[in-house]
């Protein structure tokens, strides 16, 4: 069996655009299933965790396994492009 796919979301307090990021990671995580695991981190509450993996500016999506990792940075809305980027599987027909 293989490794989950690690997913690590980065945003900044409870604002719309947080918000909307959480909603495009769980549309991430439905389409990957079990194949997924994902944890958000809020930088306001954990701003050493953001500064030890260097993150500039949020919302930010990061693939942490498998490597190498990859990122996102803003706007996640259009999934396609996301999971491209992130070299995330197609979702299955």
């Amino acid at each position: 069996m293989t490794e989950p796919i690690r997913l690590t979301l980065y945003i900044c307090g409870e604002t719309i655009r947080s918000q909307n990021a959480l909603r495009a990671l769980d549309r991430i995580r439905m389409t990957l299933g079990q194949a997924c695991e994902a944890r958000v981190v809020d930088v306001v509450l954990n701003p050493a965790e953001a500064e030890l993996v260097r993150i500039l500016a949020t919302p930010t999506l990061v693939r942490d396994y498998p490597l190498p990792t990859r990122r996102v940075v803003g706007d996640l809305d259009d999934l396609d492009q996301v999971r491209r980027i992130l070299s995330l599987p197609s979702v299955p027909s």
